[in-house]
């Protein structure tokens, strides 16, 4: 019995000592496992490198307070500065704390002694040359500067003595183009323009002025040499030189455009037919009030000549005030959507727009009320049948005081025409709303049957004749009254 009241209280002991004793060895275990992992992956310091170099003249003396503007490009788009630097007393330089990328490096006296570059020898930060910087140490980045160059000159718009404001603007050929590298203010006071700090090389100067109050402006542009970039003259500088006298005429040759033609019918030349540009396309619809930007009209010989264009698309209309013959787009078309635009250059004088003119014809009568007072305002519906399919045809009813109207010139053909009017019947008890009725009122149909244009009859127009007799009678043969209500 002893031998087994021993056993059963070391057996009660165990099974108090054990909870603890597996409690600590877990934790042992977590702490283990940690310093395993914590040897494992060790927290470093991200590896920064750095670009270094020196800043010298062309005698080999160190240029000091030179500022460095370091670029990268964050987006694979676009080259933006992320900091600045200035060379020492020794002309040395350097650029810490760099984190991996590719950097450009733009150099710039502040005294204007030195023309700024990129480098290396670059006008632009586009053309400069890549620095890969990827934890390491770029050294030896060391840059020469020229003495620096200038270009001065003069603004002028013909017969203005001063212009608002306006900007000249300075080009480097880019292989085959002309590509603006730095533009600067043009003094509105003197008229005069600089540039400064310049590698030595072969430039364009181009600019441009405005004159107008705020919300109307003229701007006028123009080139040293030439009324384009392409067309302008060379600036060829050595180092350290200063060219004076690259002044720029605004405005000159940029409006000598024109656009010249002749407009006939059957090979017989038209005079006073209206011959319209427009800038932007014209609306389909003739009704909607939209001028043109020029307009002018032909000769005795039928012959038109419209300048004073610079460049750009313009989009050509012939039209007869006097009705007889059918508009046109150039080339030949009816509607403005299908017209052909044309392109004006600078200076350049487009030939042969030329327009071919068919007759027209015309629908006339007189619409009146039903009491018989002749109409003073009438809606209309046209369509006409284009030889596929009824087209919608947009025109201005005009009613004279004896309610008759004209509708010239028409495209030859057949024509259903309609006059809607609305007949109030008063307020609807007990909607407060007023109830109006609608009569499509097509010629050949019962004005009240309210038959659509489709079934409307057929009028027939012909080339030089002008349909008569088309009338109509509009509104109610009675007037009737509102629905009385309390």
């Amino acid at each position: 019995m002893r031998t087994e009241d021993s056993a059963l209280r070391i057996t009660r002991a165990a099974r108090r000592i054990f909870p603890l004793l597996f409690a600590l060895g877990l934790c042992f275990l977590f702490a283990l496992g940690m310093t395993s992992i914590a040897t494992a992956t060790p927290a470093e310091p991200e590896a920064l490198g750095s670009i270094s170099g020196a800043v010298t003249d062309v005698a080999g003396q160190p240029i000091t307070a030179v500022n460095v503007t370091v670029y990268r490009n964050l987006d694979g788009y676009a080259w933006l500065p992320v900091r600045i630097v200035q060379s020492d007393d020794a002309g040395a330089y350097r650029v810490p704390a760099l984190r991996a990328g590719i950097y450009r490096l733009q150099f710039r006296d502040p005294q204007g002694i030195h023309a700024q570059e990129y480098y290396h020898d670059a006008l632009t930060v586009e053309s400069a040359a890549d620095i890969p910087v990827a934890g390491n140490d770029v050294t030896g980045v060391d840059v020469t500067l020229t003495a620096a160059a200038q270009i001065s000159g003069v603004a002028s718009i013909p017969d203005v003595p001063m212009f608002d404001f306006g900007y000249a603007y300075l080009y480097t050929q880019v292989g085959a183009y002309w590509q603006p590298i730095t533009a600067t203010q043009i003094v509105t006071s003197t008229s005069e323009y600089r540039f400064g700090e310049l590698l030595p090389g072969v430039y364009r100067v181009c600019g441009f002025a405005v004159i107008g109050i705020q919300y109307f402006q003229d701007s006028f542009r123009g080139c040293y040499g030439g009324a384009t970039v392409d067309s302008a003259q060379d600036v060829v500088l050595a180092a350290g030189e200063t060219l004076t006298n690259v002044d720029l005429r605004l405005g000159e040759g940029e409006y000598d455009g024109q656009i010249t033609g002749t407009v006939t019918s059957g090979g017989a030349p038209l005079a006073g037919i209206k011959v319209s540009l427009y800038a932007t396309l014209p609306p389909d619809d003739p009704t909607l009030s939209v001028l043109p930007l020029v307009y002018t009209y032909t000769n005795a010989a039928g012959n038109y000549v419209v300048g004073g264009l610079s460049e750009g698309f313009y989009l050509v209309v012939f039209s007869d005030p006097n009705g007889d013959y059918t508009t046109r787009y150039f080339r030949d078309h009816r509607r403005p959507f299908e017209a052909e635009y044309l392109l004006l250059r600078t200076g350049a004088t487009l030939r042969n727009i030329n327009a071919n003119l068919q007759r027209g014809g015309g629908i006339s009568g007189r619409i009146r009320y039903a009491d018989g007072r002749p109409a003073t305002w009438s809606n209309l519906q046209l369509i006409w049948f284009n030889g596929e399919y009824w087209e919608p045809v947009a025109r201005t009813l005009t009613l004279d005081g004896a309610g008759r109207y004209t509708l010239k010139p028409l495209e030859p053909g057949r024509y259903h025409i309609c006059f809607p009017f609305e007949v109030f019947l008063g307020g609807q008890f007990p909607s407060p709303y007023p109830n109006w009725y609608f009569y499509q009122n097509c010629y050949g149909t019962d004005r009240f049957s309210n038959v659509g244009p489709d079934q409307a009859a057929d009028i027939t127009v012909t080339a030089g004749v002008t349909t008569s007799g088309i009338d109509a009678i509009i509104g109610p043969e009675l007037i009737y009254m509102p629905v009385m209500s309390e």
